[in-house]
């Protein structure tokens, strides 16, 4: 599908990063989107959204059209759509509609999605992402990985964050305006913008989204204070109140999206029981939505690392010695529960793991490109952890399907152009294959 503009000017679009199709569950999806021009009286734009299911069996072709929404001027100029009462598992096409009135202009975004099936049988594809700057991009339109990423045509997707690195140059930002920057500018690429009006998308911050490296509550970088960088990050992906979430996407599958750094204890806290990254109401919530799901397969999708390894000058995620308490406590809880998984990013590499204590399998995306990797070495393979070890950029998918009634779950890890240089296929009961490629 295309973008159709007609503007004031033909070379500015409305809306240079397109827009993001949000947080869909089997019934609802939120749709962003930021304008930064506004009418000659200084009152903001508009945005509606027209959406219909094209020649569907579940009937729901009519167009429906949601009412008019003001662009947010003290939201750096953004605006979260709720499209609502749509029909699980079913495929909707879009028509984002921004004017502006004086000077008149007019810009109209295509876009697709599916809902997520709730309870019901079937095939679900999923990629995951972590690590990406402006100064490590392979393509001056974008990371190659999105166009490697949208030929799976995935259901969805997530990054699980250091989505523009704060605190790296090109520039620093050391205050709201350039941390926004850096969100408009890595988003205005064509190769992003393509994909994110045609994939929906889940986002989850980490540290180098927030402020700084390795950060805690109430640090700061610069003028940024840690409640700009929450409220930042919130503002440019459409995150729910509540930035931990679960998604029921299908009968053999539920994700879990847990919240890393806003209830976390200081690093250099001493360990032991009360030093926490995912802090006591989230705990209760995961063990409590682990406890009820009867998904077939359960993915923990981890802004950082729950089995690693991880270098040991690290203090900053569960598989460090500075979190080991929480870290056994959660690695036994995902263990006991069956069939459960972990997808984390954050570390610049890719691996697949298994924890020599509880069986836990993790499996790290990696960085979103070549120039990015590095932290380990290729010839560090950790022979009780690491079935798969490769110091390069990429991406993570992830398969449920099944073939004559029973369910597999498939980790793939690719290579940038999308080449598959890692398998792991899971059933419910015969365990796991060996990868392709050790």
């Amino acid at each position: 599908c295309c973008v159709h503009a007609q503007s004031s000017s033909a070379d500015e679009p409305l809306a240079p990063q397109g827009i993001k199709i949000c947080e869909v569950n089997s019934t609802t999806a939120q749709i962003w989107a930021r304008v930064p021009q506004q009418n000659a009286d200084g009152t903001p734009a508009k945005v509606r959204v027209q959406y219909w299911s094209p020649a569907t069996s579940a009937g729901d072709s009519a167009t429906r059209l949601t009412p008019w929404f003001s662009i947010r001027p003290d939201n750096d100029h953004t605006v979260v759509v709720p499209v609502t009462g749509l029909l699980s598992d079913t495929k909707y096409q879009l028509l984002v509609d921004i004017e502006t009135e004086n000077p008149k202009a007019v810009q109209f975004i295509e876009g697709s999605f599916r809902t997520a099936a709730a309870d019901k049988i079937a095939d679900v594809t999923f990629t995951v992402v972590t690590g990406q700057r402006w100064e490590t991009r392979d393509h001056e339109e974008g990371q190659q990985i999105y166009p490697s990423m949208l030929d799976l045509k995935p259901n969805f997707f997530v990054h699980t964050g250091d989505v523009v690195y704060y605190d790296k140059p090109e520039p620093e930002a050391k205050n709201s305006e350039l941390a926004r920057l850096k969100w408009h500018r890595m988003y205005a690429q064509p190769r992003l913008v393509k994909f994110h009006r045609n994939v929906a998308s889940y986002f989850v911050k980490d540290d180098h989204d927030i402020v700084k490296d390795d950060c805690w509550p109430e640090q700061s970088y610069g003028e940024l204070t840690w409640a700009q960088g929450v409220a930042i990050f919130a503002e440019q992906t459409a995150a729910p109140e509540t930035p931990y979430r679960t998604i029921r996407w299908s009968k053999d599958l539920q994700i879990w999206l847990p919240e890393g750094r806003e209830f976390r204890s200081p690093n250099p806290t001493p360990d032991g029981p009360e030093k926490t990254i995912l802090g006591k109401e989230q705990w209760q919530w995961l063990e409590k939505t682990l406890g009820e799901s009867d998904a077939t397969f359960k993915v923990i999708v981890s802004a950082t690392p729950i089995v690693g390894p991880d270098r040991s000058g690290k203090n900053d995620n569960h598989c460090n010695a500075g979190f080991k308490y929480e870290g056994d406590r959660l690695r036994k809880l995902l263990a006991d529960t069956p069939n459960t998984y972990v997808a984390c990013g954050d570390r610049h590499w890719q691996y697949a793991s298994i924890d020599p204590v509880t069986g836990l399998r993790e499996y790290c995306s990696g960085p979103t490109t070549d120039k990015h990797a590095g932290g380990w070495n290729q010839s560090h393979y950790v022979e009780d952890m690491h079935k798969f070890l490769r110091v390069k950029g990429g991406f993570l998918s992830v398969n449920v399907t099944r073939d004559e009634g029973k369910p597999t779950i498939t980790f793939r890890h690719h290579d940038v152009e999308g080449a598959v240089v890692n398998e792991d296929v899971n059933s419910p009961t015969s365990g796991s294959s060996s990868a392709i490629d050790n």
